[in-house]
């Protein structure tokens, strides 16, 4: 029977195989997951969360109403 014997060489290809694997899986949950922000919430505009603010009772209608003032008012034209 005869037995083979693994040397620098392979070692080394085999090492850096696995190495390129670790990096494969790394990046594919960095960038797989990652990709939708914080969480998978989506993202809303400044009106939508001054909505949602209003209709959970967060804050009033006069303060509903400035906040969108000046929200609309800051916007470049």
């Amino acid at each position: 029977m005869r037995y083979h014997d693994m040397n620098g060489g392979d070692w080394f290809w085999m090492g850096g195989v696995m190495l390129v694997l670790v990096a494969a899986v790394v990046a594919l949950i960095i960038f797989g997951f990652g990709r939708n922000g914080r969480g998978n919430s989506p993202r809303h505009t400044p009106d939508e969360v001054l909505h949602h603010r209003l209709a959970s009772g967060e804050i009033d209608t006069d303060e509903f109403q400035r906040r969108l003032d000046a929200i609309h008012s800051s916007r470049v034209r």
